[in-house]
């Protein structure tokens, strides 16, 4: 596969990513409204709403076959999702402040895949 074919093919999974992401958001502001809800709960709520579809990112850019001068880079910025979830699995309260996401909007960046700037 191209450069250009798995650029193509990984924004359709940021793109998805971002709906996604976009449509708990959605839903967890709709159930929320007009509750007092507690920091904990809030972050709570926004890991529900960051992390399944991250995943499913995950899933699918794993499941990408980049060109092989590309491979590395790719599987780094993976890598970097991975341990994103992993800390915002262990400690919610990152979505607040310290986010983990920062790091994977980097190295998205930095590959030159903006629209994966989530």
């Amino acid at each position: 596969m191209s450069k250009a074919e798995f650029e193509q093919q990984a924004v359709l999974v940021c793109y998805n990513w971002e709906q996604e992401q976009e449509e708990r958001l959605e839903a967890a502001l709709e159930k929320y409204q007009g509750v007092k809800v507690t920091p904990e709960k809030r972050e709570a709520a926004a890991a529900k709403v960051v992390l399944p579809p991250m995943e499913r990112a995950i899933t699918e850019l794993m499941e990408l076959d980049p060109p092989t001068a590309e491979r590395q880079e790719i599987q780094n910025i993976i890598r970097t999702m991975e341990e994103a979830v992993d800390k915002l699995q262990a400690d919610p309260s990152l979505v607040s402040g310290g986010n983990p996401l920062v790091e994977v909007r980097n190295r998205f960046k930095n590959y030159g895949l903006t629209q994966c700037i989530i």
